[in-house]
């Protein structure tokens, strides 16, 4: 489905609380609508599940269009992920505050930087937020220095970080 007729179809839905989306490369830069324009219609989406090339759009187009966000669940396709070259300046989302979000889940995670400064950023910027679990595709000593890294990282709320 293209993201034009998607955004019709969830511009009559402005009360859904839920979402799940599969993502391709291809559906990111539609040039009829963009996924912040998806967003746009959803002022009331609680729970997120993505599947597919997510981190890049999901920061950059999405997360100030959804402060009622409860939980994020992504499932990462690690072969069409953005770059280590990443766009973002956090700067910009200082004011970005996901008040109600109180869990994270992240599959396929790889310790990417564009991954890692996302989870850090949630992790800065969730003050009710009380689970993170990562399940990695890392193994051994790369999850245990991805795992220390994310506990000094800042953090709103005491959360409970998982890794498996």
């Amino acid at each position: 489905m293209s993201t034009k007729n998607l955004q019709h179809l969830l511009s009559n839905c402005p009360s859904r609380k839920s979402l799940t989306l599969l993502i391709g490369v291809s559906h990111l830069g539609d040039k009829d609508c963009k996924i912040i324009e998806l967003f746009e219609c959803l002022p009331m989406i609680e729970r997120l599940t993505t599947y597919g090339y997510v981190i890049e759009w999901l920061v950059l187009d999405s997360i100030k269009c959804s402060p009622k966000l409860e939980k994020i669940k992504l499932e990462i396709d690690w072969e069409h992920e953005c770059s280590e070259e990443y766009p973002v300046v956090w700067e910009e989302y200082s004011d970005v505050w996901l008040e109600h979000l109180n869990e994270l889940e992240i599959e396929c995670f790889s310790n990417s930087k564009p991954e890692m400064e996302f989870v850090k950023f949630i992790l800065a910027r969730s003050p009710k937020l009380k689970k993170v679990n990562i399940i990695s595709t890392l193994e051994g000593s790369q999850e245990s220095e991805m795992l220390k890294t994310l506990l000094q990282a800042p953090r709103a709320s005491p959360v409970m970080i998982i890794v498996t």
